[in-house]
Order: C-alpha cells, then sequence, then structure tokens
C-alpha cells in the first residue's frame, strides 16, 4: 500500500470519530430530549438534539459563565441532582469536547501529510541495473536537482539531491541547450563530451566559432581517446566530401543547402528543386570523371564554358564507345552496358530540359546553385574538404564512427569562413547522417557503439526540410541508428531568425530534453513557461462582519482554486552559471527541475 493510502485511511477515520464525537457530546451535555441512560456516564442524549443546539449556539453565549446560561445551567444542575458520580462524568464529556477539536483536527493534518507525500516529494530514479550478456548502457550524467520546482508544486519536479541521469534510451532523445552568453553552456558540453569519450563512443563535433578543437583535444587526452581533426589547423586530415555519394544523393544534400541559404518561402522552394534536379543530372555526367565528382566540378560544369564543353565532347565519345562495345557484347555485359548508357543519357536529357527553360529561370537557378557551389571553389575550402584520400593516412569515413569508435572534429571556423564554413559544415552533417542511415538498415555492422553529435551555435549550420535528409528527418530517426546528439544555440530567437517558425518548431520537436541556462530573450522564456504549464493553488479569501448591538465579530472565509504558471520570467535571470532549467524525458516521463549542473573547466 501506498504511503499516501496508508496515511489517508486513519486520517479519514479520526476525522468521522471527531465528528461524532463533537456531536455526541454537544447533545449528551446540553441537548434535550429522549435520552439513553448508561452506567457512570448517566443519560446520553440523541446526537440530533445536539446538532440542534450547536445550530442554535453563538460566540457570545459560549463565553458566558456557564452557570449564567439557562441551558447548560439546568443540564448542569439535574446531572449533580440525580447523579453522585457527576464529577466523572463532566471530565468524561471534557474529554469528549477535547476529541471533538483535537482529533478533526489531527485528522485533516494527517490528510495533508499524505498529499504532500504525493505531490511534493518528486521524481526520484532508480538504480542503473545491467543485462547480463549485453554491453552496459551509455549513462550522462546531467546534473543534481535543486528541487526547486518540486517546492512550487510542478507535478514533474525531481525530489531534491536526487541525481539526474540520461540512460541507454533516454540519451538518444536528443537534447537543446539554449542560454546567453556566459551562461555555462560550454562547461556543460565538455562535461557532456568527456562522459562520451570515456565510454568507448563515438564522437562528432563540429567546431563552428572556431575556438572547441583544442577544448576537444584535451578532454580526449583525459579521456585516453585520440581526435582526427578535419578541415583547418596544424594538423588536420584532408578529405573528399564527396566520397560515396551518388548524384541523387547529392541533389537532395543540395535541396537541404539551398534552403540553409536562401530560406524557407514558395518562391524559394520552386528554385530549390530545380537546382536539386540539375545537380542529379550533372553529377550523373561527372560520375564518368572522378577527379571532376564533386561540387567544385558541378560548379565548374555550370559556370565554366571551357569545362562545360570538353566534358560534353568526353560524354560523347564515352557513348559512341560504348554501343560500339554493346553490339559485341552479350549477356550480363551487355547489358551492364545498356544500363549505363540509358542513364547517361537519361542525366544528358535531365540537363537538356534546364536549358529549355526560359532565360529568367536558368538565370535564377544558377543564382541560387552559385550561393552554395561558389562557397566549395575558395582554394583553402577546396584543398581542404574536396581532395581525394591521400598518403597512408587512415581514409576518411563517417562509417568509422560506430565501427572503430572514431573521434572528429570538423575544423572550419564560421568566423574565418563565413558562409563557406556553413555550407561545408552543413554538408558534412548531411554526410554523418547517411552513414548512420546506412548503419540502421544493415545487420552486419557494429551496431551496439553508441555515436554523439555535438554541435555549439547550431542555428549556422542547421538545415530543415520536408522531404529529403535534413536535421528534423534524421532526428527523428535517431535511436533507431545508435545516435545521440547535444545542440547549442543562444536563444530561440536565434533558431526561429534561420529557419521560421514551422521548422524550427519542427526541428525543436525532436529534441526532446530541453537544458534553459540563464537567459533574457523573451521567445525563450515564453518557450519553457509554455512546456511547464499552470499549477491550480487554493485563493483563500475571508471577511468579517458585526451584528448590531454586538461586541463580537463573525469571520466568513472562502477558497477558490486557481490556476498560475509553475515559473516566471524572474526564475531565468536568476540562474546562476552552474545552474539550469532542465525538461527532461526520462524513462518516457517528464522530469523537470532547477539542476546544478556538471561541468568541466578545460
Amino acid at each position: 500500500m501506498s504511503t499516501y493510502l496508508r496515511l489517508r485511511l486513519p486520517g479519514a477515520l479520526m476525522l468521522t470519530a471527531g465528528a461524532l464525537a463533537a456531536t455526541e457530546s454537544a447533545a449528551s451535555a446540553i441537548g434535550a430530549g429522549p435520552a439513553h441512560h448508561l452506567p457512570i456516564f448517566g443519560d446520553v442524549y440523541s446526537p440530533l438534539d445536539g446538532i440542534r443546539w450547536l445550530s442554535a449556539l453563538n460566540g457570545h453565549c459560549v463565553i458566558q459563565p456557564w452557570q449564567q446560561h439557562t441551558l447548560l445551567h439546568r443540564a448542569v444542575t439535574h446531572r449533580c441532582a440525580t447523579h453522585p458520580s457527576v464529577i466523572l462524568a463532566i471530565n468524561a464529556k471534557a474529554a469528549a469536547l477535547f476529541a471533538a477539536g483535537f482529533v478533526p483536527f489531527a485528522g485533516l493534518r494527517l490528510v495533508e501529510v499524505a498529499v504532500n507525500a504525493q505531490t511534493k516529494k518528486g521524481r526520484s530514479f532508480a538504480a542503473l541495473r545491467s543485462v547480463e550478456g549485453a554491453p552496459p548502457p551509455l549513462v550522462i550524467e546531467i546534473g543534481r536537482a535543486t528541487g526547486e520546482l518540486n517546492k512550487l508544486g510542478h507535478a514533474a519536479g525531481i525530489r531534491k539531491g536526487q541525481r539526474v541521469r540520461l540512460v541507454g534510451p533516454d540519451v538518444s532523445q536528443d537534447t537543446l541547450a539554449l542560454g546567453g552568453k556566459g551562461a555555462g553552456k560550454t562547461l556543460w558540453i565538455n562535461s557532456v563530451l568527456l562522459q562520451t569519450l570515456q565510454q568507448d563512443c563515438g564522437a562528432l563535433v563540429f567546431n563552428v566559432k572556431g575556438d572547441y578543437d583544442g577544448t576537444a583535444l584535451e578532454l580526449a587526452r583525459r579521456a585516453g581517446r585520440k581526435v582526427r581533426v578535419i578541415g583547418f589547423g596544424e594538423g588536420a586530415e584532408k578529405i573528399n566530401l564527396n566520397n560515396g555519394i551518388s548524384p541523387e544523393m547529392g541533389a537532395a544534400y543540395m535541396s537541404a543547402l539551398l534552403l540553409l541559404a536562401g530560406g524557407q518561402d514558395k518562391g524559394a522552394m520552386f528554385w530549390n528543386q530545380t537546382g536539386a534536379n540539375l545537380t542529379r543530372g550533372v553529377l550523373g555526367l561527372l560520375q564518368c570523371f572522378p577527379y571532376r565528382y564533386s561540387f567544385p566540378g558541378l560548379y565548374r560544369y555550370l559556370f565554366v564554358k571551357a569545362e562545360r564543353a570538353e566534358v560534353d565532347a568526353r560524354i560523347a565519345e564515352l557513348l559512341t564507345k560504348w554501343r560500339e562495345a554493346a553490339k559485341s557484347a552479350t549477356g550480363e555485359r551487355r547489358a551492364a552496358i545498356v544500363e549505363q548508357i540509358t542513364y547517361i543519357e537519361g542525366c544528358i536529357l535531365e540537363v537538356a530540359n534546364f536549358h529549355e527553360q526560359t532565360h529568367d529561370i536558368q538565370s535564377g537557378t544558377r543564382t541560387h546553385l552559385s550561393m552554395i557551389l561558389s562557397k566549395t571553389v575558395v582554394p583553402e575550402v577546396e584543398n581542404a574538404f574536396f581532395l581525394p584520400d591521400e598518403g597512408d593516412g587512415k581514409p576518411f569515413r563517417f562509417e568509422s564512427l560506430y565501427e572503430d569508435g572514431d573521434v572528429f572534429v570538423i575544423n572550419c571556423p564560421l568566423q574565418e569562413y563565413g558562409l563557406s564554413a556553413a555550407a561545408i559544415m552543413a554538408f558534412a552533417k548531411l554526410q554523418f547522417y547517411a552513414a548512420m542511415e546506412k548503419r540502421r538498415i544493415r545487420k552486419d555492422v557494429n551496431r551496439t557503439r553508441r555515436v554523439g553529435l555535438f554541435i555549439d551555435e547550431c542555428q549556422e549550420i542547421t538545415t530543415c526540410s520536408r522531404e529529403g535528409m535534413s536535421d528534423h528527418t534524421a532526428l527523428a530517426k535517431s535511436r533507431d541508428t545508435g545516435m545521440f546528439s547535444v545542440w547549442a544555440t543562444q536563444s530561440m530567437s536565434a533558431l526561429t531568425a534561420k529557419l521560421g517558425d514551422e521548422m524550427a518548431a519542427a526541428l525543436v520537436a525532436n529534441l526532446r530534453n530541453r537544458i534553459v541556462f540563464r537567459s533574457e530573450n523573451k521567445r525563450t522564456i515564453e518557450d519553457v513557461l509554455y512546456l511547464l504549464g499552470q499549477i491550480e493553488f487554493d485563493r483563500k479569501s475571508t471577511s468579517e462582519t458585526r451584528q448590531p448591538g454586538s461586541w463580537f465579530k463573525s469571520k466568513g472565509e472562502t477558497h477558490a482554486p486557481q490556476l498560475q504558471a509553475v515559473a516566471n520570467p524572474a526564475l531565468f535571470r536568476s540562474l546562476r552559471a552552474s545552474h539550469a532549467l532542465a525538461l527532461l524525458s526520462i524513462d518516457n516521463e517528464s522530469a523537470d527541475d532547477v539542476l546544478k549542473m556538471a561541468q568541466v573547466f578545460v
């Protein structure tokens, strides 16, 4: 039986007994009418007589000397005259009157304690248990509860002092951290990344601000792990982001990147779709020339006439050669050659259809594609991110994150490379999602190692699309792919300004865990207060009246249920750098509180 039920039952019985004691006491001591004679106690009067007396009683007659009150004097005089045991009887009545006042009070107090036991204890979490034969679950400690929301009456509040951890599937609910500059986001992200590295997980870190690569290297050193820095910086590896993607995937990536650069309005969506179709056709042609198969190669085909003429001439030569080979080939070889010819002819037709469009459509499409592709031909960017794997080093594959537990830091600072950096990191992120999707489908790869994605200033490289690969579609499947992610930004306003209200809401809906550090942003505060909801409280009001000619006042008290917000904006401004408001999903239930956050200084 729960604590609530154990306390509620005796409390209710005591309330009942107290009410009966009050009525019986008043009736037997003061009331008139039929009575039952009992040894020692004498006449016991009906409770109905007592109720009638109580209804006629007022405060004025109670404080008068009992000898002067007619009803009371007559009852006591009668008792003294007829019952020698009157002293004992009066003591019994005094005990009953005491019980009439104290017992109901005690009963009410027990019921109140029972309610507190249910509503104010706060959520607590079971100890970790491992399943025999299974790998230990990933455990990320978030912080320690202060009990602030529980004290305010929040139904999902956490008990004060409780260690708050995300375990196993709860980690894959994904987390959004919000807070202004200096609020403590980075120190908490350091803690999560260090815990990730200490548990043999893969990790992909995007160095958006340009100052986190050194921190990641130090955390890896503490955990005994090695980091592969990709892009810029001392000892950084040079890679080819186009490795392993098909023209269809390249078109989907281009659509997402165009949304990142051009927005979500209907006009932009038309250009995005037209540009994606053209991308698919041209990449299909460039597949015939591996050294040209990249986004920089796509740019040169579209914007450098000599390059396009050379590619078209060589494609015509290849088609002639394949057609001749098909005439003499048989069986599967002939079928493969015919299939290749058909595919290339389809790509040529797609490109030709584009050139048949009006001048305005061609110009608009090229303009939108240029917003992305021109950033890839910046010499430093092209040399860092679009070169084939060379040398004896380990080839770059996102699959190694879960196969070998690699740790990658994508180092392309936004402050230094601007939109080129945003496009490159968004492209790399989409490649990562594609690798994780392969893991979800394939059965012959490591499916137990978790992979963490860490992005600060996430709004700069976030992509949201209703179709194809994007952040919110990938996050919707993160639990199935074995991925978990930590996204950080200064405010909800920063996300909505970049993505629009609808797409920002779609992204945030997949980030089930919310960590809010000190913030003055109105949109952030309103969003969190909406999630916290309201609590019901008892609004008490009192009144006093005095009857004409009377010295005494009668007091009245009314109670009305009211709703109020669990928290107010002042809570967000008063958070210290080591504290944050956490709205978590643990064991498929809400768990909210102000936490003293786990932090790691570097």
